[in-house]
């Protein structure tokens, strides 16, 4: 691969593959997107946008944090009457939760007939407000899926179809997911994934990460298919990774790293994973392909790192004396790349196989001191080795983790929101009253633990949790299970 630029050191600089570097200029009216179908800008809420998140934090920051071992209902009417919902992403504090709920009644004003909806639940205020609205506050037509949210919970990343035919259209167009962020301040809806079309052979987007102040947002174009007969199936094109810069909304800029992160697509399913960094400068990706210019032939599935900006690639999976960290397996060593802590200095993957580095689990990478250490073998995860990115969320100092866990058999048994001490390997089930009394619940659909290692976000079917829930319902709550200077320790 020709280079293009001096390498730096630790890494390579490698050339843009020709034709295909993207500057897609999406055209839309300044903080605003024309998104068509699913995403028109279709009437006002007043409700959705009379709370800025900038106020609300205010006001959440005059109010004291709640005790540990605090209860609280987040998926609820800012009243405080209980609705169904899943949980998806919590701010550093934990005083706001981010939800989805198919029910028109958890604000006002939300007539797109039962689509599901994210909202923003300021957890000690009770403020809550719809986060999937058109840029004028209107509800979106089709149903949105939560992606993330930044820490301070002040832009969050969506996927929602857009375009397709309107009721009497002849031929009928079908409408395409695309990736949106929701800006709380300003209240734009902004596209950040370019329209198919403009990428061949592509199919779909995959969410990579969402930076912090959430100005960029990475993904990978999944390649569209044929299907060969039997078991065979061909991808017609590449997997390519992108970042999406919103600094000016009018013209998103996209930055097209498919000639550095070469992902292998067998059976036309992309192999390997990919997350932006915090700050949003690098990419850490995990693929089977292929190295040579940095020393990497062994055709198993690696780690590595690309900053967006100047190219330059590095392996991660390596000691602190850059030596390629050895497994056993066919793909080893490492697997998924799970996450961030450290303030972003540290990258979190997963091993799916015993290594030169100690058993299978979750391993840390500082980036720029290469120091390689573990943190939780796979004895303590309740893991799949066929899943890329684990169900498993970490506070940012790494000391603890919050996943669910299964306990008992199919007809008796139980998903506990689990919170881990890292330290000391101590688990607790979450999913408990102010009082102690466990959830009589069976079902727990995710557990997702704040930055700050305070708060435990989890949704559970309990009857006895919060108030009634005769129909066993699914909700959303918040644990306090620390303060937050004692969960930095």
């Amino acid at each position: 691969m020709q280079k293009n630029q001096a390498a730096p050191a630790g890494g390579v600089v490698l050339a843009r593959r020709p034709g295909l570097a993207l500057a897609v200029a999406v055209a839309m009216l300044p903080l605003m997107v024309a998104c068509g179908g699913g995403a028109d800008d279709n009437g006002a809420d007043t409700q959705a946008l009379a709370l800025s998140t900038g106020s609300d934090r205010s006001q959440s920051l005059a109010v004291a944090a709640p005790a540990v071992g605090t209860l609280a209902l987040a998926s609820a009417t800012a009243g405080g009457q209980a609705r169904p919902g899943d949980v998806c992403a919590t701010s550093a504090d934990g005083s706001l939760v981010l939800f989805s709920s198919g029910s028109d009644t958890v604000v006002s004003g939300d007539n797109n007939a039962g689509a599901s909806d994210l909202f923003l639940k300021n957890v000690r205020t009770g403020a809550v407000t719809r986060i999937s609205s058109t840029s004028t506050g209107g509800p979106l037509l089709r149903s949105s899926t939560c992606l993330g949210m930044t820490p301070d919970g002040r832009a969050v990343a969506l996927m929602t179809e857009t375009g397709g035919s309107g009721p009497y259209q002849f031929p009928p167009v079908a409408a395409e997911s695309a990736i949106f962020v929701k800006n709380l301040v300003t209240g734009a809806l902004t596209r950040v994934t370019p329209p198919r079309a403009s990428l061949p052979t592509t199919q779909g987007f995959r969410f990579a990460g969402l930076s912090n102040d959430g100005l960029r947002v990475g993904f990978l174009a999944l390649p569209t298919t044929t299907y060969l007969g039997g078991y065979e199936t061909r991808a017609n094109g590449p997997a390519r990774l992108l970042v999406s810069d919103l600094r000016n909304p009018a013209a998103v800029r996209t930055i097209n790293l498919e000639a550095q992160a070469r992902f292998t697509v067998p059976q036309g399913s992309v192999y390997g994973d990919a997350l932006l960094s915090p700050d949003g400068r690098k990419v850490v990706f995990s693929t089977q392909v292929n190295y040579p210019e940095l020393g990497d032939n062994n055709g198993r599935n690696d780690a590595f790192a690309v900053d967006v900006d100047s190219l330059a690639v590095q392996q991660v999976n390596t000691d602190v004396s850059g030596n390629t960290i050895s497994a056993s397996g066919l793909f080893g060593p490492t697997y998924g790349m799970q996450g961030f802590i450290g303030q972003g200095q540290r990258v979190v993957f997963y091993i799916a196989g015993d290594s030169g580095a100690g058993p299978a689990g979750l391993y840390a990478k500082h980036l720029v001191s290469g120091e390689f250490q573990p943190l939780l073998a796979t004895a303590g995860l309740p893991v799949s080795t066929l899943d890329l990115r684990l169900q498993l969320s970490l506070s940012d100092a790494g000391t603890a983790a919050a996943y669910v866990r299964r306990t008992g058999n199919t007809s008796t048994g139980q998903n506990l929101a689990t919170l881990r001490n890292l330290q000391t390997g101590q688990e607790q089930n979450v999913a408990r009253t102010a009082a102690g009394v466990a959830t009589n619940g069976s079902i727990t659909t995710n557990a997702v633990i704040s930055a700050d290692g305070s708060t435990v976000v989890f949704a559970n079917n309990g009857r006895n949790l919060v108030g009634s829930n005769r129909n066993s319902e699914l909700r959303v709550y918040a644990k306090t299970v620390a303060t937050a200077a004692a969960a930095r320790l």
